[in-house]
This record gives C-alpha cells, structure tokens and sequence, in this order.
C-alpha cells in the first residue's frame, strides 16, 4: 500500500518541485557577482559568493536523507544539478578574481564606479536571499510536509512539536527573505536614481526621502504581524481550525478548514464537510486567510482525523494515494 504511494512519487516529477527556479537564482547570483569583480570588488565578490555557497550546501547537507530522491520524488540528478548551481557562486567570481589577477589587470577605480559596485552588491543580496529561501522550501520545508521517515505526517499529528517548528521555521525564513529582497530591491533603485541625478533639486529629494519612508513602514507593517505569530503560532500546518467569520455572529455549524501552507502571503486553507475535502480533485485551497486575521477569526483548533479510514488527499504533499490505508508502522523508503 505504501509502495504504491511511492511508487507514484518515484514516477513523474512532483508538481511542488522547484529546482530549476533555485538553479536560476543562483545562476543569476553568481553572474551579477562576476559582474561586481569586474568592476574591481574581486574579494568581495569571491567572499560573498563563498558565503552564499557555504549557506545552501549547509542548507543540502543537513537535509540531506529526508530531501533524497526515495522520499521525496526528486530526479536523482537535482541535488547535483543544486550543488553545482551553488558551487558556481563561488567559482564564478573566483575565476573572475584570477584571471584578473593572473593577468595584471589594475584594479579599476574612480568616483562613478560606487553606482554599478552598490547597485550591483545590493541585486546579489537580492538574488541570493531569493535562491536560499527556495533552497529552504526544496530542502526543508516541503520535504517535511509530506511527513517523516517514522510515518508522522501533519495531517495526522499536526498538533505534536515537530510541525510547530516546522510553522516557526517556514514563517521566519520566508519573514527574513521577504524583508531582504525588498530592501534590497529598493536599494537598488535608490543607487540608480541618485547615480543619475547626484544633485536632485529638493522637491525630487523629498519625494524620495517620503517613498523611502512608505516602504519601510509597508515592509514593517508586512512582517510585524509575521513575527509576533512565529514566536507562538496560533495555529500550525495539518491543523483542523474553525473560524469566527465576519458576518456570522449566529451561524450555528462554522465551516471548518485543513491548514495546507502558513507563509507570509497568508495561510492558505482547503475547505472540509464531515471530515473530508469538499470538491473534486486535490485543489490547492479554498481560501486564503490574512496573517493579520488569524487571532482575530480563530477560534478553535484541533488534529486533523481525516485519514484514519484511509488516506483523504487533503495534504497535496502526501507520498499516499486517496484511500491508501495510513501506516502506523514506521514508512520504508
């Protein structure tokens, strides 16, 4: 019965893979820090992409046994291909770096050249923050969620430890990624534009001075709600949860809720009637609750029963197939 689950696994690449986006950030890291030897930070870049290099093998290593291709239906060949892409972070400006110094080439200077070297140093803090967070989710996060090696799955043990630091650890890094890109995104705008106008008239400088402030407090207001959950979820992956809504003071049944994902974006939820997922086919959610409602509109959790007549497809993340029968026994690879 759970070799037919894996089986399935094994059989065709899963639809929540993202490898080649990890592949591409980190791609994209590696060039803009060539780009950055270049133009003359030939240590920083090469420091920085070892960082950057050092982090997503840590990331891979660490994770390694429950993200292999067995467990997860990965191609053997992804956690290669992942292993080169960040070994290229390194390389790529190291190369750069020797060839500029086997060469002779001076190191390039002059006032102009703090516009493309902070413009550019600032794109790689964004790439980067970009390809790590995906890492998390191909080597942590979505490995997790379709449960453990022992047979414990959130959709059937969501209130046990390990699937609140899972909730924890999800909201922390993609809090941390969402900050970073932004800000430095918005670094990289407010070089070019003071690159290009060194010597705005003061109106120009207000402006700037005032869209700077926005976003800041956007990104605050954005990740305040996040932090204060990751330190106590409320809630957490695989849990059943009803909700208080808006407009139903005297509704007597509530409609209840499988929690699929918890990010930053929101916490996405799959709609259930009498234990089981409403609708045909496996849906990714129903409905999407606002990081900020969750105190306000929860009001009861619980564990998930679903599954103990058979796997119920809620969590899309499930090596089973609707019906399997849900091993006690710990799962083989």
């Amino acid at each position: 019965m759970v070799g037919g689950g894996q089986g399935e696994q094994s059989s065709s690449r899963s639809p929540f893979d993202n490898t080649i986006p990890v592949i591409v950030w980190a791609l994209l890291t590696a060039a803009t820090l060539a780009a950055l030897a270049l133009c003359g930070l030939r240590t920083v870049a090469t420091a920085s992409g070892g960082a950057i290099c050092a982090a997503g093998l840590a990331l891979l290593i660490s994770n390694w046994t429950l993200n292999s291709p067995e467990w997860t239906g990965h191609k053997p060949r992804d956690r290669s291909y992942l292993v080169a892409a960040l070994v290229a972070c390194l390389v790529v400006p190291g190369l750069v770096f020797i060839a500029m110094a086997a060469s002779g080439s001076d190191t390039p200077s002059g006032g102009g050249l703090w516009v493309p070297r902070a413009a550019l140093l600032a794109t790689a803090v964004a790439t980067a923050a970009i390809c790590l967070s995906g890492l998390v989710d191909w080597s942590y996060t979505t490995p997790r969620r379709r449960g453990t090696r022992d047979g414990h799955r959130p959709c059937t043990a969501s209130t046990d430890a390990a699937w609140r630091a899972l909730t924890r650890n999800w909201l922390l890094h993609r809090m941390i990624s969402y900050t970073t890109v932004r800000l430095a995104a918005a670094a990289v705008i407010g070089i070019v534009l003071i690159g290009v106008f060194p010597n705005p008239p003061q109106p120009i400088g207000s402006v700037l001075a005032a869209a700077a402030a926005l976003l800041a407090a956007y990104v605050v207001g954005r990740v305040t709600p996040v932090a204060s959950l990751s330190q106590n979820p409320p809630l957490q992956v695989g849990d059943l949860v009803t909700l208080a809504e808006e407009f139903g003071t005297g509704v007597d049944k509530r409609p209840t809720y499988y929690v699929v994902d918890v990010a930053i974006e929101g916490v996405q939820l799959r709609e259930l009637q009498d234990g089981e997922p409403i609708g045909p086919g496996e849906r990714s959610h129903d409905r999407t609750l606002e990081i900020k409602d969750v105190n306000r509109l929860l009001r009861a959790r619980s564990r998930f029963a679903g599954c103990t007549d058979g796997c119920s497809r809620v969590n899309k993340y499930c090596p089973l197939k609707k019906g399997d029968p849900v091993p006690a026994l710990p799962l083989k690879s």
